[in-house]
């Protein structure tokens, strides 16, 4: 049951993550933040609970991350430009 609630969290928070990488928006940015902790929270307990699905599951994990993070990241440097550029003009 906790591994489809994981998996369900981890992909509505890419769904989130896309979104906000498109649309940039402060509340969509902490949004974001919020679903990749709430991802890695339930990654953590599924791994405290079955260590020996553990090499798997951090493999994918960091996958996860990676591309969450990365997005997220990107997201913030395109919300912060379009706010100076507003400042400019």
């Amino acid at each position: 049951m906790i591994v489809l609630l994981h998996v369900s969290i981890a992909v509505a928070s890419l769904v989130l993550v896309t979104h906000t990488f498109f649309k940039p928006a402060n509340k969509t940015l902490f949004a974001s933040y919020g679903s990749i902790l709430a991802t890695l929270m339930s990654g953590l307990y599924l791994v405290l609970i079955e260590p020996a699905r553990m090499p798997h599951t951090c493999e994918v994990g960091l996958i996860y991350l990676v591309i969450a993070v990365t997005m997220t990241l990107m997201a913030r440097t395109r919300l912060l430009s379009t706010k100076k550029s507003e400042k400019t003009l």
